[in-house]
């Protein structure tokens, strides 16, 4: 049964969630791979348009291409991946090979925001902040753990996401257990929200520390992207904070996790090294509202300045935070997520300047009753604001801690 690989494609329609890629797999570097090759020849079309369009990653090629640092470094991150996470190299691996895109654009990919800090220190350059994503956290008397996500990202990725639902086996074939994440194109699972069959839930807020060695530093080389595609087969709450946490981090991120199982909801900082600050929101005794943009709360490494929709989000929901404690958790969070009350830096975002992002999809988490949802809408060109209709109508719900079928 080593070579066990079973996969099925559904092609949904624009007003549909995403294009869908269910596969089965040994769960080993080689069933890894074989992932990757599956989930690259569906997405292929999509990952070539994805990548043409796609500026900061054709600036990466030419990086590495033009700047021995830039190869370098890429050599020392390929090397460092392939030894210490060769299931996500592996599907980078089998990627490259079903989308028919060379390994180095995959990789650079997967390590985008590693080797932006590597270019923009190598040419000395300040980059431009894709300051991207929103969640809301609520805490309600009774036991109600809930939380909501935005993803937020340029317009050219909108229609390279894929869904995916994979299972892995055990070599005998026997399921061992199984995710359901959407997938950038190209790039690992993890690197967005997903949830597994150990009922772990979890979400990403990219952050910007700005460490001062970022172009020559060899010690720390572990991607946000593939740590956490290590997340995703976590079975506790805390083994999800380990697995976020290495000591060879070289940037950092914010993770956001609930377990059903378990009844814990948290929201995780990460910096370079693996420092972190954990907030845990489990607690129930009283009513609690809290937030995660794209700027650093807890933990204070040197950051980029200018993080401008972050701090515009973040007022937005600091000044709605009386009438968020007043509502349910679930409304709290959808009206928060929902809100356009700031027209340049809104929370629900429309890509209308001076903003350069667009929300390309929402997610729900009801961590207690195990349930959530998808929404989806695409920007065009006027501000869109929510509204109860929008709310009601998900994409896709699914039930947490299930084999996807």
């Amino acid at each position: 049964m080593a070579g066990l690989l079973l996969a099925s494609f559904a092609t949904m329609g624009a007003s549909e969630l995403f294009p869908r890629v269910r596969v089965t797999a040994v769960d080993s570097p080689e069933g890894w791979r074989q992932i990757g090759v599956a989930v690259g020849r569906n997405s292929s079309d999509r990952v070539a348009a994805n990548y043409a369009a796609d500026l900061s990653l054709l600036q990466l090629v030419e990086f590495v291409n033009s700047d021995a640092r830039g190869a370098s470094l890429l050599q020392a991150m390929n090397d460092f991946h392939q030894q210490t996470y060769p299931s996500a190299f592996a599907y980078m691996q089998g990627v490259a090979e079903g989308t028919g895109q060379s390994f180095t654009t995959i990789a650079l990919s997967n390590y985008r925001q590693e080797m932006q800090e590597a270019r923009n220190a190598a040419w000395g350059q300040s980059g431009k902040e894709t300051d991207a994503c929103t969640d809301i956290f609520a805490a309600r008397e009774g036991g109600v753990l809930m939380f909501g996500h935005n993803e937020d990202y340029g317009a050219e990725f909108f229609d390279g996401l894929t869904w995916l639902d994979l299972t892995l086996t055990a070599p005998d074939g026997s399921v061992a257990w199984a995710v359901s994440a959407p997938a950038y194109a190209g790039i690992v699972p993890g690197y967005g929200p997903f949830h597994n069959t150990y009922g772990i839930v979890g979400t990403f807020n990219v952050l910007f520390p700005r460490p001062a060695d970022r172009l020559t530093d060899r010690t720390r080389l572990a991607s946000v992207a593939v740590v956490g595609f290590s997340v995703i087969r976590a079975k506790t709450l805390d083994e999800a904070v380990e697995l976020a946490t290495p000591k060879t981090l070289r940037l950092g991120q914010n993770l956001n996790v609930g377990s059903m199982r378990e009844k814990r909801m948290a929201t995780l900082e990460t910096a370079p090294g693996g420092e972190s600050s954990l907030l845990d929101l489990s607690n129930t005794s009283a009513n609690t509202t809290q937030f995660h943009m794209n700027k650093y709360l807890r933990t204070h490494p040197s950051e980029k300045p200018n993080l401008t929709s972050s701090i515009n989000r973040q007022a937005a929901v600091e000044a709605m935070l009386p009438e968020l404690q007043s509502l349910g958790a679930r409304d709290a969070i959808l009206r928060a997520l929902g809100d356009t009350s700031h027209r340049d830096w809104p929370i629900f975002r429309s890509q209308l300047a001076p903003d350069d992002n667009e929300n390309v999809f929402s997610v729900f988490f009801d961590v207690t009753a195990g349930q959530g949802a998808y929404w989806r809408h695409r920007a065009d060109g006027t501000l869109y604001t929510p509204d109860d209709a929008y709310w009601a109508d998900p994409v896709a719900s699914f039930e947490i801690g299930v084999v996807p079928r």
